[in-house]
C-alpha cells in the first residue's frame, strides 16, 4: 500500500476505528491515542500488507487495533512507540473534535445492566459478542478481524452467552419484562 492510498484508507477508516475504541474503553483520550498508534503501526507495516480488497485491509487494521487494545488491558496504559519511531506528532484535538469525542464517550459509557454484564466478560468474549450481536458481523468476519479461528469465535460467543444468561441482574430484567409484557 503506497503512502497516497494509505492516506485515503486512513480518511475512510479513522472515524470507525475511533468509535470502535471509544465503545471499548469509554475514555476519549485513550481512544484517540489507541487510534493514532494503530494507524502508525499500520503505516509502518504497510509494505507487508498483502490484501487486495478494502474488506481485507479493514480486517488487517482491526487486527492491529485489537492487539493495541489487548496491550492497554495488559499494561494499563497506551503505548505510543510507533508514533515515536515515526516521529509523528499527534496534535491535540480541536474543540469541536474534543466535544464530538466526549459525546461519543458519554453515549457509550451509559451504564446499563447489559453494559455492566458485558464488562464482566473477557476481552475476547466481549469483542466477539459485540461484533456478532451489536455490529451483526458473521463468524468469519469476526475471525478475520480478530485473527482467530472460526472455532474460537464460536467458543467465545457460546461462553459469553452462557455467562450473560447467568447474570442475575439481566435475568431480573428479562423476568420483569415477561411479567409486565
Amino acid at each position: 500500500m503506497n503512502p497516497r492510498s494509505f492516506a485515503a484508507f486512513y480518511e475512510r477508516s479513522y472515524p470507525n476505528v475511533l468509535r470502535w475504541f471509544i465503545r471499548r474503553t469509554h475514555n476519549g483520550q485513550q481512544a484517540i491515542d489507541l487510534t493514532a498508534e494503530t494507524f502508525a503501526k499500520a503505516f509502518e507495516r504497510r509494505g507487508a500488507y498483502r490484501g487486495a480488497t478494502e474488506r481485507e485491509a479493514l480486517g488487517w487494521l482491526y487486527a492491529i487495533a485489537n492487539r493495541e487494545l489487548l496491550q492497554l488491558y495488559r499494561r494499563g496504559k497506551v503505548e505510543t512507540a510507533a508514533l515515536a519511531r515515526l516521529r509523528l506528532y499527534r496534535p491535540p484535538p480541536s474543540e469541536d473534535e474534543a466535544r464530538q469525542v466526549e459525546q461519543l464517550v458519554d453515549a457509550s459509557a451509559a451504564r446499563t445492566p447489559l453494559r455492566e454484564a458485558l464488562d464482566e466478560l473477557s476481552p475476547q468474549q466481549r469483542q466477539v459478542f459485540e461484533s456478532h450481536v451489536i455490529e451483526e458481523e458473521s463468524h468469519s468476519e469476526i475471525a478475520e478481524k480478530l485473527q482467530i479461528s472460526d472455532k474460537a469465535v464460536r467458543t467465545s460467543l457460546h461462553r459469553a452467552r452462557r455467562r450473560l444468561a447467568g447474570n442475575r441482574k439481566l435475568r431480573r430484567i428479562v423476568e420483569g419484562d415477561r411479567q409486565h409484557g
